[in-house]
Parts: C-alpha cells; structure tokens; sequence
C-alpha cells in the first residue's frame, strides 16, 4: 500500500472495521465474488463506501458491478434479500452508466433474472396455470419484450417493477385466455 493513498474504513460483517485503499477494496470484493455469499461486508456497507465523494470513480462502477452480477446470480437462484440490501442493490444498477459495456451487460443480466423470476412464480403460485407450446411461446415472447423495455427506459422503478410485471404477465394470459388461445387443442 502506497502510503499517501487514502483508505476507506468499512465496516466487516461480524461488526469489526478494517481500512483499505480503493484498490485493496476491489482486489478484495473481486475475490469474494468468486462465492454469492462470505463478503468482507454486506452490498450495503460497499454501497456507502464507494459513494464517497473521493472514492475513485474506476473501482467504484467495477465494484457496482461486481455487486450487481452477484445479486443477478441471486435474484436467479429467486433469493430474497432485505430492505437495505435491496436498496444497494439499486443504487448500483441506477448509478452505473449505460455507456460502460460491462455496466449494460450486468444490468440487462439483473433485468433478465427478475423476468425470469417473475414468469417462475407466476407459474408456481397462480391458480391459472397452462402448459403446452402456446403457453410456452407467450412466456418466451413476454419476456423477450419486458426484459427489452425495462432496459431501454429510459427510468425504471426497481421498487415496483416486480409487482409491475407480476401483474401485467397475468393481464397477458388473461387476454389470450379470453381469445381463446388455450382452447383449441395443440
């Protein structure tokens, strides 16, 4: 560690705080993101350290999206995570640029997982389930369409989005029941 470099104190897990230089710190969330889980600190402790004003802007957005791939590979597994969490998780995705290729591609993954999500509960818990290749293609079409409009709003509500498109997957097999789609035999 050069000693003019200035270090982040962050605040570990188990309670106890270590410093680190911007440097240390990705070296150190770039290995942990090797496992989900077993971080030095919680997204949300991360989140705080790299929004400090002085913290250098290169390993703030590669931090961002260390963080965002790791909850989009969660948010696959359907994991549910608290409050605070969610909330760092959200600042990462609204705060990395779309102009970074690495930042889209990560942020169109975490889309991708919450879509996904979505369709599987939607399946599991809705009292209205189909199967068969026209219920699979409108599953297969509705996704490739929300994924593709959530990313290219230009603002999206994380907050909702869920319950948004929750709600309007149900709307979308609704109409098709009412056209009939899922009565003819396939």
């Amino acid at each position: 560690m050069n000693n003019n470099e200035k270090t982040y104190v962050i605040e570990r897990w188990n309670g106890g705080k270590c410093e680190l230089t911007a440097q240390e710190l990705y070296e150190r969330v770039l290995r942990d993101s090797e496992s989900d889980y077993n971080w030095i600190a919680s997204a949300q402790e991360l989140v705080r350290v790299v929004n400090e004003p002085d913290f250098p802007k290169m390993y703030k957005e590669k931090i961002q999206i260390i963080i965002l791939n790791c909850f989009a590979n969660l948010e696959a597994k359907e994991s549910h995570f608290d409050l605070e969490e969610q909330n760092a998780v959200y600042d990462c995705y609204y705060s990395l640029p779309n102009t970074n290729e690495e930042a889209k591609e990560v942020k169109l993954k975490y889309l991708t997982a919450i879509v996904s999500t979505i369709l599987k509960e939607c399946n599991i818990f809705s009292w209205k389930f189909h199967t068969g290749k026209r219920y699979e293609t409108i599953c297969r079409k509705w996704k490739k369409v929300k994924v593709k409009e959530c990313f290219s709003a230009k603002e999206i509500n994380l907050e909702t989005l869920k319950s948004e498109l929750a709600n309007n997957f149900l709307q979308t097999i609704e109409e098709a029941e009412k056209k009939g789609i899922f009565d003819e035999a396939y």
